[in-house]
């Protein structure tokens, strides 16, 4: 996929139930947080991204969060570099006020 181009799967975060992206936090990052998720997840500002894999799985999420200056990304969980970097493109936009 070129960068810029919009992947056909990316859904914003709030369009996904959050016992998805807990499930699939759980197995990328191997400890329950889903408090920690949860508030994330909410902070304001912040926008995030999921990707869907085959038969509507959870195959990456990612975030863009203000910072003291500008934006930071993350966390960006995938599992392949070419949704990560589906997940970044579709965060690019935003940090760039599009």
């Amino acid at each position: 996929m070129a960068a810029g181009v919009p992947h056909p799967d990316v859904d914003g975060i709030d369009a996904i139930p959050f016992s998805e992206i807990d499930a699939y936090e759980l197995g990328v990052f191997g400890a329950p947080r889903g408090d920690f998720l949860c508030r994330r997840l909410t902070q304001p500002g912040v926008i995030g991204r999921a990707v869907r894999g085959a038969v509507g799985r959870r195959c990456g999420y990612g975030q863009l969060r203000p910072c003291w200056v500008g934006s930071t990304y993350g966390p960006v969980f995938a599992d392949d570099a070419a949704t990560a970097c589906a997940l970044i493109d579709s965060l690019v936009p935003c940090e760039r006020g599009q």
